[in-house]
């Protein structure tokens, strides 16, 4: 399933408000739901908030045969949204808000299945401490806290059955969720640790061994992990460490066996950490994917990869984006690229992009973000001392008040890259050798 078109009647900040999520006509993918979508805007325009509705429609859709639907409806039916899909499903909260009493009574036998949704929140950084930390106790109290998890949602939500999923990820969320998505690696290190044990003792014989083989077999989890993390790792000079350890997952300097405590891992690696062992953990062959602020405590350098980089971890999902950042914005087609503003009204309005992907972020912000002036306040002054100078240069009579004008004229042009008038920069070299 993908999203194809958003209806809001009236919610909040939002009047009358229609997103199309196809690509337009006269583009090489016309009619084809759009792969990525980023929302920008300024703050209260509603990103956020479309990234929640669009999870729990998502939600709802997959569990309204559930006999706990009713708090999902509840929830979703406050707003007035009308939702379409590339199946050819509209869901309008509206209509379902009538349905209420039907859902909570019995079951919708025909409802939406085989999709999964993964929402990944805001400051989720800090919920991957438990996992890097090399301690027996934490990383066995996060594997019993994971199993308690899913068996409670087993039986309430049947969470991991494959026709319905939908992850919440936040940080009240997300350190109990992690040890579902490193599993793997604690089932591996409690299988070679207990063979171990039963080599040391002497007791371990063919048969064991060739066991132990098949249970081992195929490329060890930390391994796999490795291969998908480490190309973005490397813009922080680390890696997986792929050795068995009492952490289950542990980073190292990149080509060096030097390991790095989880206090010495700064917010920006947790924050890429806690994003991406979903995306390549989960099963997203079908998926809803939405990512409030990717950017949040990353240099600009890692930015300019981000959206690739996710997007390439679940190539078949569509992908929601809310961000403040132009380097991120620019990781889109025009296309794909939704600006939010205020009308006169109040009302929030939408617009596509004109700035082509992987534009300049400057330009981005001046075409996309609507910031004509993006000079701080020492800024302006000094290019209305910029401006006076030149008029200054040429009304003036005395030679040397004349160079101590140009003298300073090319110093803030310099500084801060505005436009010299070239006739100046001669003259500059003609008093100079007066």
């Amino acid at each position: 399933m993908k999203f194809t078109k958003i209806h809001i009647k009236e919610h909040q900040q939002f009047k009358d408000f229609t997103l199309d999520l196809t690509y337009p006509t006269g583009h090489e993918k016309a009619g084809k739901p759009l792969e990525k979508v980023c929302f920008i805007g300024q703050s209260g325009t509603g990103k956020t908030t479309l990234l929640g509705q669009l999870g729990d429609c998502a939600t709802f859709m997959n569990f309204a045969n559930l006999p706990n639907g009713f708090d999902i409806v509840r929830h979703i039916s406050d707003t007035n949204f009308s939702f379409y899909t590339n199946d050819g499903i509209i869901f309008d909260t509206l209509e379902y808000r009538n349905q209420e009493l039907q859902l909570i009574n019995s079951s919708v036998e025909d409802s939406i299945s085989g999709n999964l949704l993964l929402f990944l929140k805001t400051s989720i950084a800090e919920f991957i401490d438990n996992a890097l930390n090399p301690s027996v106790e934490n990383t066995q109290k996060l594997i019993e806290t994971t199993e308690k998890l899913i068996e409670d949602k087993r039986q309430k939500w049947k969470l991991f059955d494959e026709k319905c999923s939908t992850w919440y990820i936040d940080y009240e969320s997300g350190s109990e969720v992690l040890g579902y998505f490193l599993k793997d690696i604690e089932e591996y290190d409690r299988v070679i640790k207990n063979e171990l044990t039963t080599l040391l003792q002497g007791t371990l014989s063919i048969e064991h061994f060739s066991t132990l083989q098949n249970r081992v077999k195929g490329a060890p989890p930390r391994q796999k992990i490795a291969e998908k993390l480490n190309p973005i790792l490397e813009k922080f000079f680390l890696e997986v460490d792929t050795s068995v350890s009492d952490a289950l997952l542990v980073l190292k300097k990149k080509n060096d066996d030097l390991k790095i405590p989880s206090l010495g891992i700064s917010t920006g690696t947790k924050q890429v950490l806690s994003t991406a062992l979903p995306l390549m953990q989960l099963p997203l062959d079908n998926a809803i994917v939405l990512i409030d602020e990717p950017e949040r405590s990353l240099f600009p350098d890692v930015q300019r990869m981000l959206v690739q980089y996710y997007t390439g971890l679940a190539p078949k999902s569509q992908f929601f984006f809310a961000t403040h950042s132009p380097i991120i914005a620019a990781a889109f087609d025009p296309a794909e690229r939704f600006i939010l503003t205020f009308g006169e009204d109040g009302y929030v309005k939408a617009t596509r992009g004109t700035a082509p992907e992987g534009d300049d972020p400057n330009d981005l912000l001046v075409k996309d973000f609507g910031m004509n002036q993006l000079l701080g306040e020492k800024g302006l002054k000094m290019f209305e001392r910029f401006v006076e100078l030149k008029i200054l240069i040429k009304n003036e009579t005395s030679l040397d008040k004349k160079a101590d004008y140009i003298n300073e004229y090319m110093e803030i042009g310099r500084a801060y890259n505005f436009g010299l008038d070239e006739k100046l920069k001669q003259d500059e070299k003609n008093y100079q050798k007066v």
